[in-house]
């Protein structure tokens, strides 16, 4: 469990149940999926202190998901009828290939999800499955650092990448993303920092069942830059209300506060570091 004690999740929910390594809710009944986020519906009671419903206007039926370190509020997940089955949906890094087109890299660890190179797998993307193709490469990687006067020092690194592209279709993941993210404005606010491409995270559900993977844009990484509902304003609003709601849930057990203690200053540091990255960006524009 990545957040510890004091944080609403699954695994720290009193109708928490593993049954030979799999993930089930006693209450529900339900399959609880694999994902590198919380998870929580509107029944969950801490299984110590049996604390209940941090989080105000959850609905019945539907498992939400969240970024404790992230100041995120809640988004739905599935509802219960879709969690009959076990589901593994991993988090891997969308990007632009100077040879494939638009593709994603998997972590190392995650490798084993994947086909070996040389393989195939189909990918749902909409209401559409695609053909995609697994190959290793070896690809600059850049490592960033913020100097104490905000200045960016970049070191370049060749590294074994896996990539998973389509052949048929090179910015097919490029026009997919766009519907979610403004893609071009994101990748222009990246680039006058550092000359290389982003990389923007989505989610890939596995069905153990089929081997059909499918993909599904990660709204932690729409940001100021998401379309329609995550626009700007629309997306801090949502921010500030959780982070409140958070804190207030943090505050109220011994394990949230010791938690607090070890989260804060990294937060802190953070937003100070995107602090300088805004203001280094207003002086570059000026100029």
């Amino acid at each position: 469990m990545p957040n510890g004690k004091g944080s609403p999740d699954c695994h720290n929910c009193s109708y928490y149940r593993p049954i030979e390594k799999v993930n089930r809710c006693r209450k529900h009944g339900i399959f609880i999926p694999t994902i590198s986020y919380e998870k929580i519906c509107s029944d969950w009671q801490h299984k110590d202190t049996k604390t209940r419903k941090p989080f105000p206007g959850l609905k019945p039926g539907i498992l939400y998901y969240y970024s404790y370190a992230s100041n995120q509020v809640l988004e739905p997940l599935y509802p219960f009828d879709r969690l009959d089955r076990p589901i593994t949906i991993l988090t891997v890094a969308a990007g632009e290939d100077s040879e494939f087109g638009w593709v994603l890299y998997p972590r190392k660890g995650q490798y084993p999800r994947f086909p070996e190179p040389g393989g195939t797998l189909s990918i749902r993307v909409e209401d559409s499955v695609t053909t995609f193709a697994s190959i290793d490469a070896q690809r600059l990687s850049p490592r960033h650092n913020v100097t104490n006067e905000g200045e960016v020092q970049s070191t370049w690194n060749t590294e074994d990448v896996r990539i998973i592209y389509c052949a048929s279709s090179p910015d097919g993941l490029y026009l997919w993303l766009d519907r979610y993210i403004d893609v071009a404005a994101c990748l222009k606010s990246y680039r006058k920092l550092f000359p290389i491409s982003p990389k923007i995270y989505v989610l890939l559900e596995i069905n153990p069942e089929t081997g059909l993977y499918t993909l599904r844009p990660d709204i932690y990484w729409c940001g100021p830059y998401g379309r329609g509902t995550y626009r700007r304003g629309h997306y801090r609003m949502r921010v500030i209300k959780g982070f409140t709601g958070w804190m207030k849930l943090m505050l109220s057990t011994p394990e949230g506060r010791q938690t607090l203690r070890k989260v804060l200053p990294l937060m802190i540091r953070q937003g100070v570091k995107r602090k300088l990255e805004r203001i280094r960006d207003r002086r570059r524009v000026k100029s």
